[in-house]
């Protein structure tokens, strides 16, 4: 999902104008959950393909839409799940602070994330040279990152 012009790589649904939240979230097709199941293996040793045995007390992360694999965590995990992550704009949206930009996944949902640009001029850094401002969040379903804002 994207505002503005297309993204260097191409990909996405474009939006003509900012999106609220759940629409952002359901342009970037990031409008399911996640859910924790624990992990099993067959015992190599048994040769009629006999019991499951438990792994071990960590879990995988398996997206409820279409049982995708997303990663594995500790047994103390808890999921955050992405219309919940992504509530974190909503004050600033509500404000005229920000307006969403572009929000996508990567590794097949393992990693979401939404941008949004924070409304006003510019930061003039030397002559001409500016920078544009933005806020980030990022949120990991594969036990690597922790949801961050920056």
């Amino acid at each position: 999902m994207f505002t503005g012009s297309v993204p260097w790589h191409g990909l996405g649904v474009y939006l003509d104008q900012p999106p609220t939240i759940q629409e952002a979230i359901i342009a970037a097709g990031l409008d399911w959950t996640v859910s924790t199941k624990p992990l099993f293996y067959k015992n190599p040793l048994d040769h009629d393909e006999g019991d499951e045995l438990k792994a071990t007390p960590n879990c995988a992360v398996i997206r409820d839409t279409d049982s995708q694999y997303l990663g594995t965590v500790g047994k103390n995990w808890t999921p955050l799940q992405n219309k919940d992550a992504f509530e974190f704009f909503q004050p600033f949206v509500d404000s005229g602070l920000v307006t969403l930009e572009t929000a996508g996944s990567l590794r097949k949902g393992a990693h979401v994330w939404v941008l949004a640009r924070i409304v006003g001029d510019p930061l003039t850094i030397v002559g001409d040279d500016t920078i544009q401002r933005f806020m980030l969040l990022a949120n990991g379903h594969d036990g690597t990152m922790a949801a961050t804002a920056a």
